[in-house]
């Protein structure tokens, strides 16, 4: 089965080479992708509205993996998608 992303939705972060996180409708289900680079941590502030939306809306980490990315600080990423639980 193929999913489809029906929307990409608001943009919580964007931050070039550290962070960008946005809301997304994948299979008529409600989600956050974040890519941040893993010299990003929860407790800074460019992590804040991230941090505050997961805060506020329950939710489950249903894919995380760490890649090679030149662009991004350290030359990696981590990927996470988290599904908004109702």
């Amino acid at each position: 089965m193929t999913s489809v992303i029906e929307s990409a939705g608001a943009v919580l972060v964007d931050s070039p080479c550290l962070l960008r996180a946005q809301t997304l409708e994948i299979d008529g289900g409600e989600y956050i992708a974040e890519y941040r680079s893993p010299r990003v941590k929860p407790n800074q502030p460019v992590y804040a509205p991230l941090a505050e939306y997961l805060a506020e809306n329950p939710h489950t980490v249903v894919y995380e993996d760490e890649v090679r990315d030149v662009m991004m600080m350290g030359y990696k990423a981590i990927i996470r998608l988290y599904r908004l639980d109702d």
